[in-house]
């Protein structure tokens, strides 16, 4: 499989664009993490034009966002944030260009690393438990410039989601087993707390 002198064009420009996206929002986030007040006003002020449901909800979001944004005025804690980032994406592209392999795909490392940013934002979009679907259609989507069938694709990502699912199953279940857990007892730990709330809040409402 070859990239075409027109898709790698196509890519190339999609990489310049990201690139101005990226710095354009890491600059409108520098300048809410030290001017916090004045960003809430803009948001407040963007947002104004909404219905008062919706605007009021989004607004929450902001501010909370805003708020998290503290973390910039820190480069000791930045810095150990963006490094883990760093070693956790390159692992999950390392991931991903197993799953290509697997699959018999050979592709430039650069196939990994977009198709690592697309399923990056797929997670973070509204979808089903467990993200099935969006993950496919994110390697779908990622693979097509460079000549992949939607169904080499598909069957990638299908072994790329299972894998991972399977890893953090098996390490969970161990976690637990050296706690002297158990699914049950968890289970019906947070069944008893959620009905101790509910208890509480029904005599708090009859007394």
């Amino acid at each position: 499989l070859v990239v075409s002198d027109s898709n790698n064009e196509t890519l190339v420009r999609t990489g310049y664009v990201l690139a101005a996206l990226a710095a354009v929002a890491f600059i409108a986030l520098g300048w809410a993490a030290r001017r916090p007040e004045a960003a809430e006003s803009l948001v407040a002020t963007l947002l104004g034009i909404l219905p008062s449901a919706i605007g009021e909800r989004l607004q929450l979001v902001a501010r909370r966002l805003i708020d998290s944004l503290a973390i910039l005025r820190r480069p000791r804690i930045l810095g150990m944030s963006l490094f883990n980032s760093l070693v956790q994406w390159l692992l999950m592209a390392f991931c991903i260009e197993a799953s290509f392999r697997a699959v018999g795909l050979t592709l430039p490392f650069g196939a990994s690393l977009l198709c690592m940013t697309l399923v990056i934002v797929s997670i973070m979009l509204p979808a089903v438990p467990g993200f099935f679907g969006a993950i496919e259609l994110a390697f779908v989507v990622a693979l097509k410039p460079f000549g992949v069938p939607a169904e080499a694709a598909f069957g990638a990502a299908v072994l790329f989601h299972l894998t991972n699912y399977f890893f953090v199953i098996i390490t969970g279940m161990s976690l637990l087993r050296s706690q002297g857990l158990s699914l049950q007892t968890v289970s019906a730990d947070a069944g008893g707390g959620g009905g101790g709330d509910q208890g509480s809040g029904e005599n708090g409402a009859t007394g």
